[in-house]
């Protein structure tokens, strides 16, 4: 069974020496020690390398995994905000094909060709395509050719052109959603093409399609605007690996690796993307990270490396290259490498002076583990006790535990109408509150600015319900009392209680999303 962990601060101390026997015991061992070295400078000295050399190399591979992890949520974060503008984008697009397909002026003017239905629906979709902004709209026979199109002063009429090589039309007349992103026959734009069949009967009679263009290219002016800001190249390509969409006009249609004969025989057949002659983008590949991420040199940008991560992103694309100067990764991992260095080489020179060395090793555990603002435990100290917590409850159902994710309420305004120093000392009276709300076997943790966890051991859910509603209630009655008078404080809490062979991962994925239920509804709450 894992030993309890008792909320309240670990103290350390050193004790006094003993002048008995077995100090001078130590002050001779320890002059031997002196003496020897003072004898094998050289075999001291290179163990001392030794040493110091594996340490900062330990420290370099550590240092460059926590900068992979930083870095890579920085990207993440970057490239879900490309996805949700595409899918607030073109999302409202998805539809379009299949309702047009559905109208019976559609199928009428399927089933009996005349110029009297096709001017029906043209007036039709001229009115869907100012609805819904898309730049076409437009109907095909089973041979692929037009038959009744939206016009417009910019559009180039295309009534009677047969389009039954391209891609779009090809997967709705086999029954299928057709998603195509390439340049327009008639527009030689580029555009996303949405098609659906038009059935009667359950016959495929026709093929209707959805031409947008203004979306990608408002999206593309945000890349570009990207670049000029932060240096950050996005690139997104089709499943060939042909760049459609780059901040960078020159790497437009240009593929992230040479194409196979067949499939750039295919995209010609299908006129994907024109007459462009889609050659591989100069880029050289470094080292990789991961299966997703590496580093790369682009000739049109000399003098600089960047760091490529790919996404898949199914809303426009089969996938998107998000490009950040490599020094986003570099910089934490040098600094971080240098000051675990001179902390090793302190360390090691401390060992030298004997006593010393042990009162110095308390202090820097008693910073690892505890948090100098609020005397919670640090996520440091929370990261070992958790595996030990996770393995006992894995060999003993017994030993369940809950997860209590707290988060303050507006805290930022806190921080912007009072200062700093006003947020520093509500923090510590919530973690007061907390400590002092839970037993001896509960641990409280400073996860992160405003983010406070409690791990609890229980023997029923309602009492980790009712904790939790304690704390929320205590705080939220009698506020805070700071050197700018008593403030109103509230809390709301996720709540979650780990599941034997969960991961730490998981279990806090639950408990935050139980925290943003619990924002979401409108704070001062606790969800489980």
């Amino acid at each position: 069974m894992a030993t309890p962990i008792r909320s309240g601060p670990v103290r350390t101390v050193c004790a006094p020496a003993d002048l008995s026997g077995p100090h001078n015991a130590m002050n001779t061992r320890s002059n031997h020690f002196m003496r020897s070295l003072a004898r094998h400078p050289a075999v001291y000295g290179s163990a001392l390398l030794i040493v110091l050399t594996t340490l900062v190399g330990l420290a370099y591979l550590h240092g460059r995994q926590l900068a992979l992890a930083k870095t890579e949520r920085a990207l993440d974060e970057r490239v879900n905000a490309h996805k949700y503008y595409l899918q607030d984008a073109l999302g409202k697009f998805s539809l379009t094909p299949e309702i047009i397909a559905s109208m019976p002026e559609v199928k009428q003017a399927l089933a009996q060709p005349s110029p009297e239905n096709s001017a029906s629906l043209t007036r039709l979709f001229d009115d869907v395509a100012r609805g819904t902004q898309a730049d076409r709209i437009f109907v095909m026979n089973t041979g692929g050719t037009a038959i009744a199109s939206n016009v417009g002063p910019k559009l180039p009429a295309i009534i009677g052109e047969n389009y039954g090589v391209r891609p779009y039309f090809q997967q709705a007349i086999s029954g299928q959603t057709g998603h195509f992103v390439g340049i327009g026959k008639a527009s030689n734009e580029l555009g996303l093409f949405l098609s659906r069949p038009v059935t009667i009967e359950d016959k495929i009679v026709g093929v209707v399609a959805v031409r947008v263009s203004l979306s990608l290219e408002v999206f593309r002016s945000i890349l570009k605007q990207y670049w000029k800001d932060k240096a950050e190249v996005a690139m997104i390509a089709d499943e060939h690996g042909v760049i459609f969409s780059s901040p960078i006009d020159q790497w437009m249609y240009h593929t992230m690796a040479p194409l196979p004969a067949a499939v750039a025989r295919e995209l010609h057949a299908g006129r994907q993307y024109g007459d462009r002659k889609l050659q591989p983008l100069a880029m050289q590949i470094g080292e990789s990270l991961t299966n997703e991420m590496r580093f790369v040199r682009f000739a049109d940008i000399p003098n600089r490396v960047f760091l490529q991560k790919s996404y898949s992103i199914g809303e426009i694309g089969d996938r998107v290259y998000l490009n950040v100067n490599a020094s986003q990764y570099w910089e934490p991992v040098v600094s971080y490498t240098i000051i675990a260095a001179l902390i090793a080489l302190a360390t090691l020179l401390i060992t030298i002076a004997g006593v010393q060395r042990w009162c110095y090793r308390t202090k820097l555990v008693e910073a690892a583990i505890h948090d100098p603002l609020t005397g919670l435990y640090t996520r440091l100290y929370m990261n070992d006790w958790i595996k030990n917590a996770l393995r006992a409850h894995h060999r003993d159902e017994g030993a369940g535990f809950a997860l209590i994710l707290f988060d303050l309420d507006e805290f930022k305004l806190v921080n912007d109408k009072h200062g700093h120093l006003v947020g520093d000392t509500v923090l510590k009276e919530v973690g007061r509150v907390i400590t002092s709300s839970v037993r001896a076997d509960a641990m409280a943790v400073r996860y992160g600015g405003e983010e406070l966890a409690l791990f609890m051991r229980y023997g029923d859910s309602k009492e980790v319900l009712a904790l939790a509603e304690r704390i929320r209630s205590r705080l939220a009655t009698s506020g805070v009392e700071t050197s700018a008078g008593r403030l109103a404080i509230t809390i709301s809490a996720g709540v979650a209680l780990h599941l034997p062979g969960e991961s730490s991962n998981a279990l806090f994925v639950r408990a935050d999303e139980k925290l943003y239920a619990a924002k979401k509804a409108g704070r001062n709450r606790i969800c489980s």
